[in-house]
């Protein structure tokens, strides 16, 4: 199946430009950084497991919606443009406010608490892209879900093991 391109998007300037590159390189960041987190949270650095898995999690994604939401959604084969995407935006980028919040104070408990509230947002997120593969040719729905399983069978036993729960 050839994968589509996303389309131009039209900058403030108002000039048209291709994201589909940077839209890639935030998801590989993502993934890279998330991936750092729970390498960490192995090695017992439960905070900064929790500060990096969020901040990649919630935090980049917050940030890609708000500054390439449509391209990001192209890329999915979703509508652009929703009032709804930035809302979700600004809930991921709470999350990372509050996981920096509750660093800054030594709130374990809260802490993990945002860890496992962003886990289970992407668990479901993946269930999202897993329903959408039923109605849509785009394989990276059924990616999304399989890395939503993966995450949640890796980052898991770390929280687990953090004991604050």
């Amino acid at each position: 199946m050839a994968q589509e391109s996303i389309p131009l998007v039209r900058t403030a300037s108002g000039e048209n430009t291709d994201k589909a590159g940077l839209v890639k390189a935030v998801e590989g960041f993502r993934i890279s950084l998330c991936a750092a987190g729970i390498g960490l949270g192995y090695a017992k650095y439960y905070q900064v497991f929790a500060l990096l898995v969020v901040l990649s999690l919630a935090g980049v994604t917050g940030l890609e919606s708000l500054l390439l939401g449509d391209a990001s959604a192209a890329s999915k084969g979703w509508p652009t443009g929703s009032p709804y995407q930035k809302q979700s935006a600004c809930n991921n980028l709470a999350l990372a406010a509050g996981a920096i919040l509750f660093a800054a104070l030594r709130a374990n408990q809260a802490l993990a608490a945002t860890v496992v509230v962003t886990l289970i947002f992407i668990f479901l997120s993946g269930v999202n892209h897993l329903l959408t593969t039923a109605r849509a040719d785009h394989s990276i729905h059924s990616f999304r879900f399989l890395g939503a399983v993966v995450l949640a069978a890796v980052a898991a036993p770390v929280v687990h093991m953090w004991g604050v729960l």
